[in-house]
């Protein structure tokens, strides 16, 4: 069984809100010193739509319905956020001995806060969620957390230290973001 969805056409309260909720999901958890807090800048849902396969359906009536879905997503959907970026966490208080040390830098006197947008893109998902349609709303969850791979792109791709700990930064809170949010998400819109 196949379905269609009209993914052209999601209006801007949608978005508004899908930009809030990531936005505090990708803030939570633990922080580092090296990424100050993050904001949703810009979401956009692309043209594709994701894949839809049943693979059981548990309950069916006319005010009802129960199933498990297998879901996949590999579109053009993007979002673009903002955060800080320490360069040098690394401070080391000035004392005698720090301060007669001679040579080259070792460390930097003070933190060096960059500010920096992201563009998480070449999102891919396969997962199992489970599905229910009742007069309460809708209720959608994933059984696996579906986040196979994405891209995230700033202007620190050339240096790899800090382009691998931002990526599995943002990684994480994205998987929380779709096993903990977003059926809170799905529901409140139904």
């Amino acid at each position: 069984m196949a379905f269609k969805f009209n993914w052209t056409t999601f209006d801007k309260s949608f978005i508004d809100e899908a930009q809030d909720k990531l936005t505090e999901a990708l803030n939570k958890g633990i922080k580092t010193q090296m990424i100050g807090n993050i904001k949703v800048k810009e979401l956009n849902m692309g043209t594709k739509a994701p894949d839809l396969e049943v693979m059981e359906i548990g309950d069916l009536s006319e005010e009802k319905f129960k199933g498990i879905f297998k879901i996949t997503y590999q579109g053009d959907a993007y979002l673009v956020i903002q955060t800080i970026v320490q360069i040098n966490p690394l401070v080391i208080p000035k004392t005698p001995i720090t301060l007669s040390v001679g040579g080259g830098v070792v460390a930097a006197d003070q933190p060096l806060p960059i500010p920096i947008k992201l563009r998480i893109s070449n999102l891919k998902l396969s997962g199992i969620a489970a599905l229910g349609f009742s007069n309460k709303g809708i209720t959608f969850c994933f059984k696996n957390d579906p986040l196979e791979n994405i891209n995230v792109s700033s202007t620190f791709d050339h240096i790899p230290a800090i382009k691998k700990i931002i990526e599995n930064i943002i990684k994480t809170q994205i998987s929380a973001f779709l096993l903990e949010d977003v059926p809170g998400l799905i529901h409140n819109f139904s």
